[in-house]
């Protein structure tokens, strides 16, 4: 598979495609650069190993970008989310828990996503279902809900998670 700009573009927009939320796809489209290569290091390879990361997302009040490497974690999961360095933090690929199979998922898993209302407590019920406790709303909220809710030891089965995805599905058992 021949990765390019032009292909690249395609993908992101079918993946935003499966999101029906107008504020997180407004968020998402304002942060979206004309995809261009960074060489990124490899911290798990030789001494000055690099890949060529395709940078598609920018959000420099994080200094964070979201790019897309067939090499290192990929094919598997060749999108991730990467320091662009302006900050001094390092350029590399970072850890494996940043990169993940699509553009949507990578996004929802980093802190700029924390920015949009999109977050609610779910309890994980005995039959090992999601269910919804609270209404979708900022990060900090939904996590002092979770942290309240759990202050019983013997439960503990909350989690703060986003409404643009269905848990039942993405994190099954």
């Amino acid at each position: 598979m021949s990765v390019s700009a032009e292909w690249l573009k395609r993908l992101i927009e079918t993946e935003l495609a499966t999101i029906d939320h107008e504020a997180t796809l407004a968020f998402i489209r304002a942060r979206l650069v004309e995809p261009h290569i960074v060489m990124r290091d490899w911290d798990y390879g030789s001494p000055g190993q690099q890949y060529p990361c395709w940078t598609t997302f920018e959000d420099r009040s994080w200094d964070l970008a979201l790019a897309h490497c067939n090499e290192g974690y990929g094919p598997q999961r060749p999108w991730g989310m990467v320091w662009i360095g302006e900050s001094g933090r390092p350029t590399s690929m970072g850890m494996d828990t940043s990169w993940h199979p699509g553009f949507v998922a990578a996004f929802l898993d980093s802190v700029v996503a924390t920015e949009l209302p999109i977050w609610r407590v779910y309890r994980r019920n005995d039959d090992r279902a999601f269910a919804p406790i609270t209404a979708p709303g900022e990060w900090k909220t939904a996590w002092e809900s979770r942290d309240h809710l759990a202050e019983h030891p013997k439960d503990n089965r909350y989690y703060v998670l986003d409404t643009l995805r269905d848990p039942n599905q993405w994190l099954s058992s």
